[in-house]
């Protein structure tokens, strides 16, 4: 009982303190030449949906739609108080209409992120920030409105 204690204490700790040193604040910057990597995932599966006139209603029986999206940005630290982010997405688009399947992955978009940081003045830290996406697809069926 005396190891279990101890075992799981430890393990308390260290995630502790692993996690504090993995967030960065919004005017954090990496260190010069120092990279980041994120990786992050998502899963939409619809349970409903809207027709025309706006009234809500569940989908057919059989029928389904999911949205999977695959993030990943690769940042940089250029010097002490420049840094940059280069963006990815991945998306896989699936949905069962009648009976239908249909499916469609690739390049959803490419982004970058820039960010510069300011002197710290006392313990507040300032950065002012530039994010840029663009879609890699158009959409003929739909065109907004």
């Amino acid at each position: 009982m005396k190891y279990l204690f101890s075992l799981t204490t430890t393990l308390f700790l260290l995630s502790k303190a692993e996690a504090s040193t993995f967030y960065r604040g919004g005017a954090e910057l990496l260190n010069p030449e120092a990279y980041s990597i994120y990786l992050a995932g998502s899963i939409f599966q619809t349970t409903g949906q809207f027709d025309s006139e706006g009234i809500s209603s569940e989908l057919a029986l059989g029928n389904s739609y999911r949205l999977m999206d695959l993030n990943l940005a690769l940042g940089y630290g250029i010097s002490r108080n420049l840094e940059v982010t280069g963006l990815a997405r991945a998306r896989k688009v699936s949905s069962i209409v009648n009976d239908i399947e249909s499916t469609r992955f690739g390049a959803e978009s490419l982004g970058f992120e820039g960010k510069y940081a300011f002197a710290p003045i006392g313990k507040a830290l300032y950065a002012v920030g530039v994010h840029y996406r663009k879609t890699l697809y158009s959409n003929a069926t739909y065109g907004g409105g």
